[in-house]
């Protein structure tokens, strides 16, 4: 988060943001190793990282108090993943969910070396236990890029003769194909290696990308070097039939991460009476979510060749978004990019050689 947890915190606009939803999960906060988080009608738990010396990573979870009796959170590992419990008394779900805030390091991040561990096999083996007492989720930034490479064994087919054998042994079950993923950002890196196999070994699918809203599959980080997809919903296939919306939201002043807006169906029946199961529905009525009209940026810049990119985007957005919700636009700059790439492809080609008009004209 640019500026920190407790600095954005402040900011009464992105306080009512994050206060309208039920729960909240959020990473690289870059807590102070004494910083506590009290917010009225939450319970709230901060992570910040203890091993570092400076401030930097950690987290934070907030639970709204009339979903108290459902949520409960476990415990933490290595100051950077938070595994909660989610009651099935409250899903559309025979068994308990477990999900886990999910913050993996950068490979060349000196986390590693202060913590000693690989987290990513730490991960697969809680996976593995929460596994044999329900479902599991995985919610947050891998740093891992992925591309729209298989997340599941292709072909995994065995012969009947020798899947009974195997059956007599252990229990076996083969991967189920999926569509693939409809993801923009075409890099693989050594996380997102990590990523698929941990997917592939442990039965968690990526949801990014395959969500039947399909306002999944945009990027979720910027940077200075470009955009990445890096942050995910990830769990077994059966729980996508739950997740009633999954949105990667607009980038804001906040972040330089795309929020990961997450819907999922509860029951309503008299049992869950006391838990305020609008809430949620506030959230996506208090706050819009906008979307980059490309076709309006596309018919000025073929209007005016020449005129600034960021005017173009200004006057786009501003259209669009009400300046009292102008904190959740796109980042211009970002926008700016892509304005950018479409004009260079409308403009006049550029003289090849000295033997060309020049006209003036004069107002």
């Amino acid at each position: 988060m640019n500026g920190g947890f407790s600095t954005k915190f402040k900011d009464i606009k992105f306080k009512n943001y994050i206060l309208s939803y039920d729960i909240v999960l959020l990473t690289e906060c870059w807590l102070e190793k004494s910083y506590t988080l009290k917010v009225d009608g939450f319970d709230c738990y901060s992570y910040p990282r203890k091993k570092s010396k400076c401030v930097q990573g950690g987290g934070n979870v907030m639970i709204r108090n009339s979903l108290k009796s459902y949520v409960t959170v476990l415990f933490d590992m290595y100051d950077s993943i938070v595994w909660l419990r989610i009651s099935n008394t409250l899903m559309h779900n025979e068994q308990d969910i477990y999900l886990a805030c999910v913050y993996i390091p950068p490979s060349c991040s000196n986390f590693y070396s202060l913590y000693d561990c690989d987290i990513m096999s730490e991960l697969e083996n809680q996976i593995s236990i929460f596994k044999q007492k329900g479902q599991v989720i995985l919610l947050g930034d891998t740093n891992a890029r992925t591309s729209n490479l298989d997340d599941f064994l292709v072909g995994d087919v065995l012969h009947n003769d020798v899947l009974k054998d195997l059956c007599e042994l252990i229990y076996y079950q083969t991967d189920e194909p999926l569509p693939r993923r409809n993801n923009p950002d075409p890099i693989v890196n050594d996380l997102g290696v990590k990523l698929l196999s941990l997917c592939k070994a442990s039965g968690l699918r990526i949801l990014n990308g395959r969500h039947k809203s399909g306002r999944d599959n945009d990027f979720t980080f910027a940077g200075s070097k470009g955009m990445s997809v890096i942050d995910y919903f990830i769990s077994t296939p059966d729980i996508f039939q739950i997740v009633d919306q999954f949105i990667v939201s607009n980038f804001t002043v906040y972040s330089d991460h795309a929020p990961l807006h997450v819907k999922l169906m509860i029951k309503s029946d008299q049992v869950l009476s006391e838990v305020d199961t609008a809430s949620c529905e506030a959230a996506s009525e208090e706050f819009s979510c906008y979307i980059w009209d490309q076709e309006q940026a596309k018919a000025l810049a073929a209007r005016d060749v020449f005129r600034p990119a960021m005017a173009i985007v200004e006057d786009v957005v501003r259209r669009i978004v009400p300046e009292e919700e102008m904190f959740l636009a796109p980042k211009m700059d970002l926008l700016k990019r892509a304005s950018n790439l479409h004009r260079s492809k409308v403009r006049p080609t550029e003289p090849s050689d000295i033997n060309f008009e020049v006209r003036i004209y004069i107002f």
